[in-house]
């Protein structure tokens, strides 16, 4: 049986008791459909129906469902409520997305929403256009769009659970006999004192699994099911505290009376009354402990374990403290702060060099004329961009190949939503500043504009490890009005820290790229950090690009986007050189630093005397003379372990991983070969498999070799005493391991840093004279368009952490191939020279920034079947790019969409599973996306196995 839920006047009401509920009334069946009147919120309306997207988590149905309100909710429902709703024989999370009043199915089969889980919208209409914005844009459900904006652990979900229903228990059990695991679940449940859900019974059965049993035992009328709302596995977190009572508080001196007879509760009382009279006293567990200043309060409540810590209080003298009337029990929410203590204030006054004053003034500039609402373009030596979210295609009218938002209605499936923002071309500026030019400067000022206005700001960083320093930098002049995102918080940290930016306590938002989701109201400033870094692309669905997100949120909220980097993505670069964008160049370093030396060591002429060394002989004597120095050196080197794969030198035998396409790299330290794409794991060998030969080799270098070649080095110098941190995955699985890696070699501890590409990018160490480059040619050699472009953008980066103090700065690179134009622009430090020649490369045949691409990948455990499934859909994709050309010269590559292949992957097996792929090309936008339908129109069943990559930024 399910509980009838009880009238629900208010949301308050409805949230003070969740334990059980049950349907409404006339809740029958559910369904899909209806016209949606928008996303706007329709509290105070008298609206019968509302559409509600299931939580990702939760459910696969990629679908809006229409449901009931029941007439006490309709004053109170808006947009972005969470609610709790029947499907099936289940309740699941769900949240208001839409309202319609027409029904285009049997009214019968209308169930209606159960009860609201949150008391108010979890999202706002803005934050509902960008979701179906990136459904429509990346080919996703709206439901995986929305897990992006919710934070994560809050949703809830109903779970039955079972008591012993029957009223004569004995003739009950006398027909059980015969069914001995029936027999003896309900004998559990009769001796039970409380209801036992499934898993619970399961648990007392042995483990077998008792689901069709339970419904058998349920349907005979043994046992009755209730539906128990269960609490979110994330919740603010509330701790014992105790406050002095108004009687207490009237009293002079009330602690003088029993410091002869009770002198641990007497001082007790008295530090009470102290702390109470200091209007500044930490109470380190208020609402908001890294926010506001406490107000004055007599009566602020204080954590008994805080009392305990800091002023030696005993529970005990509290507890005779509230049996005599001078004290009072209460719970305080406690803030789980990422950062437990801020760092001091930075009272410096930074002096601007010309350049960072110029780039401040444009962006304040795009600021006010976004504030007034006036949407102008920001003139930036002498060009203006609009920052429309254009691609390369000139096909500028209606459909420009840019979904936007619906303003009216939810879109026809498989159609990029049109609509008008209030903001339709957001200022956008490519900061493109070389390294140590300062740009974090910019940052802070700009920030500091946009505060001044009234306006919030998004600040993204691409790697999780760079997310402390960052943070250290904006709280030191922004103190507790930054708050942080990203995925390597704890769970409760990352809730509590989305609360404080909902609610506008902290207006400042630091963290990588999904902290562009951040639920801020009056985002007036998005900074894009490192703009060009390929972590901003999510590989998941759905597989977003930061970037391309922030310009559409900027667009909706009419905001600024500041790009900063000093290597463009090449698409970013086309379009500020095209005007779309406005460009700010800073081509000197601050102060009188000087940009590095950049040598190029040639690797050819070391291999022609043997073996391939680590080390080269100009970077070992060149890092022994640094450390000797007490100077810092960073080694980049873009693999992990310690070598690449294990060989049998006497068959060539090579062993790979069971369920990927890859060899198994071997990791010294923890005695393992592992896969680091499904990460298996095997034991090293010692005799190969294949020809039972003795003969193993260890062939590659990884960051794990380089550290063990260094430490021989440094002792052959006599240099043993030097200290060396290795920073790659390997070293930073536990939490805070990024942080303490980077602090140590901070403050000096280390002198020697080793990494993968966590090195490359925004770190800034003073002390760091010497950068070393191992294999600067590996990316090269990968079956991608980009290779070019991310080694480039590597050496360029890396390079950039030498010579950022005092003393001039020096990069060694070690490579193969010298004459490659990317290394050799890397080497001269000329951007224009390196994009000139990739643009060549790129114009025929068309990729990007001239073309759009799409990756779609099909896989499956089966070889045939993956394959099978894509060469189905790329017969679709045909008919469809014939239907769009419309007796167009066929030979012209602009008047038609490109399809390339199917063909297997470069990595044809992951994780057991077989993979083949297409690419759809093609020069105008709205076009491609027209012929992406097809992939829309599938049913659930047969876009299984299928991965949509929009703008993908790798092909393997």
């Amino acid at each position: 049986m399910i509980r009838s839920a009880p009238p629900i006047p208010s949301v308050a009401a409805v949230n003070r008791n969740n334990k059980n509920f049950g349907s409404s009334a006339r809740s029958h069946g559910e369904a899909r459909g209806g016209e949606a009147r928008g996303g706007e919120a329709r509290g105070g309306e008298t609206t019968p129906h509302v559409l509600v997207t299931l939580d990702r988590a939760q459910s696969q149905i990629d679908h809006e469902l229409t449901y009931g309100v029941p007439a006490e909710m309709r004053p109170l429902l808006q947009t972005g409520f969470s609610v709790l709703v029947p499907v099936g024989r289940n309740y699941l999370t769900g949240y208001v997305t839409g309202f319609t009043e027409v029904l285009d199915f049997d009214p019968k089969n209308l169930r209606s929403v159960v009860r609201l889980l949150s008391a108010r919208p979890i999202f706002d209409d803005k934050a509902l256009h960008l979701a179906r914005w990136m459904s429509a844009y990346y080919h996703c459900s709206l439901g995986e769009c929305l897990s992006c904006i919710v934070p994560q652990g809050s949703q809830r979900e109903s779970e039955k659970r079972y008591t012993f229903a029957a009223e004569d228990w004995e003739a009950a059990l006398r027909p059980l006999s015969r069914s001995p695991r029936q027999l003896q679940i309900a004998q559990l449940l009769l001796r039970s004192e409380r209801a036992l859900s499934q898993k619970e019974i399961e648990k007392s059965a042995g483990g077998a699994n008792v689901g069709e049993l339970l419904k058998k035992l349920v349907a005979d009328g043994v046992l009755a099911a209730e539906d128990e709302l269960l609490d979110p596995s994330v919740k603010p977190r509330r701790v014992q505290a105790v406050r002095l009572t108004p009687e207490a508080l009237l009293m002079d001196a009330p602690w003088q009376t029993m410091e002869k007879t009770a002198p641990k509760q007497a001082a007790a009382l008295h530090r009470l009354f102290e702390i109470h009279a200091e209007p500044q006293s930490a109470t380190g567990a208020t609402s908001d402990a890294n926010s506001q200043p406490p107000i004055p309060n007599p009566q602020a409540p204080i954590a008994t374990l805080q009392l305990a810590r800091e002023w030696n209080i005993e529970l005990s003298a509290l507890r005779a403290l509230e049996t005599k009337g001078f004290v009072e029990f209460t719970r305080l929410e406690q803030v789980r702060a990422p950062i437990p203590h801020l760092p001091p204030r930075d009272t410096r006054h930074v002096r601007l060099t010309v350049e960072q004053q110029n780039a401040v003034g444009i962006i304040t500039g795009a600021l006010r004329h976004r504030v007034s609402g006036s949407g102008s373009r920001v003139p930036a030596g002498g060009e203006r961009g609009d920052a429309d979210n254009r691609g390369a295609d000139d096909n500028r009218g209606e459909r420009s190949g840019r979904p936007t938002v619906a303003d009216s209605k939810p879109p026809p499936k498989g159609h990029p939503p049109k609509g008008h923002p209030p903001n339709p071309k957001p200022e956008v500026v490519l900061l493109h500043g070389v390294t140590a030019s300062g740009k974090t400067e910019v940052y802070l000022h700009a920030i500091e504009r946009c505060l001044e206005m009234g306006r919030r700001a998004l600040v993204l960083v691409p790697e999780i490890a760079l997310t402390a320093q960052t943070v250290e930098i904006f709280q030191r002049r922004f103190q507790e009005r930054v708050a942080i995102l990203h995925s390597a918080l704890g769970v409760g940290e990352r809730f509590d820290e989305w609360r404080r930016a909902r609610a506008g306590r902290a207006d400042i938002v630091v963290g990588a790229r999904s902290a562009v989701f951040a639920p801020c109201r009056d985002v007036g400033l998005i900074i894009i950090d490192e703009e060009h870094d390929h972590s901003y692309k999510q590989d998941a669905s759905p597989r977003y690009h930061a970037r391309d997100v922030a310009l559409k949120r900027a667009q909706i909220e009419g905001a600024v986007v500041v790009l900063g980097t000093a290597t463009p993505s090449l698409e970013s670069y086309h379009r500020a050189t095209r005007g779309d964008f406005a460009h700010v160049h800073m081509t000197r370093r601050v102060g009188a630093r000087t940009l590095p030396q950049v040598e190029i060591v040639d690797m050819t002429s070391e291999a022609k005397m043997g073996a391939l060394p680590v080390l080269s002989r100009r970077l070992k004597d060149a890092l022994c003379e640094t450390t000797a120095r007490g100077e810092q050196t960073i080694l980049f080197l873009n693999r992990r372990g310690f070598a690449v794969y294990v060989q049998c030198l006497g068959c060539g035998h090579v062993e790979r991983c069971p369920n990927c396409d890859v060899a198994l790299t071997f990791h010294r330290g923890e005695k393992s070969l592992r896969c680091h794409h499904c990460d298996h794991a095997a034991p090293v060998i010692e005799t190969c498999p294949k020809c039972d030969g003795w003969m193993i080799g260890f062939s590659g270098t990884g960051t794990e070799k380089v550290e063990s070649e260094v430490a021989a080095l440094l002792s052959q110098r006599g240099l043993r005493d030097v200290s060396i941190l290795r920073l790659d995955r390997d070293t930073t699985t536990r939490k805070g391991a990024h942080g303490k890696i980077l602090g140590e070699f901070r403050q000096g501890r280390a002198q020697i840093l080793i990494g993968t590409q966590m090195v490359t990018k925004g770190l800034d160490f003073p002390n760091v004279t010497l950068v070393g480059v191992i294999a600067a040619d590996s990316a090269l050699n990968m079956p991608d368009f980009r290779a070019a472009e991310r080694t480039f953008q590597l050496l360029a980066q890396v390079s950039g952490r030498a010579g950022r103090g005092d003393r001039p700065g020096l990069v060694l690179v070690q490579t193969l191939a010298r004459d490659h134009y990317a290394i050799e622009a890397a080497r001269a430090q000329d951007y224009e020279s390196f994009v000139r020649q990739e643009l060549e490369g790129r114009a025929s045949p068309s990729y990007p920034p001239f073309s759009h691409v799409v990756n779609i990948i099909s896989q499956d455990e089966d070889e045939q079947t993956a394959k099978a499934r894509l060469d189905e859909l790329a017969v679709a994709f045909l008919e469809a790019i014939a239907r769009e050309r419309g007796g167009r010269d066929e030979d012209d590559p602009r008047s038609m969409t490109e399809l390339l292949g199917p063909v297997d992957c470069p990595l044809a097996r992951v994780k057991n599973k077989f993979r083949f792929h297409l690419m759809l090309r093609d020069r105008n936008r709205p076009r491609l996306h027209r012929v992406l339908e097809v992939y829309d129109c599938l049913p659930r069943e047969s876009r299984s196995g299928l991965i949509v990559d929009v703008d993908a930024m790798t092909l393997l």
